[in-house]
């Protein structure tokens, strides 16, 4: 695996004939996840199962003149997060087997109603050339 984006704003960008080799997957997005991911200029990607894995993640994903390939033929694979704590976001029941005070986000109120500091969906101009 070459990146991985995961818990709130992350970026990643690989440009100017990039190439990426991978058994698994290229790159995978975890955990409530914004930012952009950039795949440009002449990159390759060569991955046995997925070149982009999206686990519970939304971040904008630019590919311009980029070459994606896997052995499976899946560019793209969305899925909910199979983490076993994934249930503590909110609105989500807890699973039945996890001890609710262990598995508190961070960013929880301490209300009955949970919120969120807010975020941007952009990173530093460094990250992306």
């Amino acid at each position: 695996m070459a990146l991985i984006m995961a818990n709130e704003v992350a970026c990643g960008t690989f440009t100017n004939g990039s190439i990426v080799r991978s058994d698994r997957f290229g790159v995978m997005m975890h955990s409530d996840n914004v930012g952009t991911l950039t795949i440009d200029k002449g990159s390759a990607f060569d991955c046995g199962q997925t070149v982009i894995q999206a686990k519970s993640a939304y971040p904008e994903i630019v590919v311009d003149g980029a070459k994606l390939a896997s052995g499976t033929g899946v560019i793209l694979q969305a899925m909910v997060n199979d983490d076993p704590i994934a249930g503590a976001m909110p609105g989500a029941p807890l699973p039945r087997d996890i001890n609710a005070a262990s598995a508190t986000p961070r960013w929880q109120a301490t209300s009955s109603t949970p919120t969120r500091p807010r975020r941007t969906s952009t990173c530093s101009s460094r990250t992306r050339r």
